[in-house]
């Protein structure tokens, strides 16, 4: 997993993906997103379509005993 990006702001997300934020968690712009953060995520969703909203980001193996491993998965 990448170790930083930055992250788009909401009317670029708005143009590109055709779809709004949760009204209630803005679109911030982050020149240095990381893992570990909280981030607004993309996603189709089965039921309610295109959707954007905050997930946690790391990686967490599934042979992983402690969920803390996350964050030290990176390259």
């Amino acid at each position: 997993m990448c170790g930083r990006y930055v992250s788009p702001d909401e009317a670029a997300i708005e143009r590109f993906f055709h779809v709004g934020g949760p009204k209630d968690n803005p679109f911030r712009r982050l020149f240095n997103a990381a893992p570990t953060m909280r981030l607004l995520v993309y996603r189709g969703h089965p039921e309610h379509g295109r959707e954007v909203v905050p997930l946690h980001w790391g990686l967490i193996p599934s042979r992983a005993k402690d969920s803390s491993i996350g964050s030290r998965m990176i390259n």
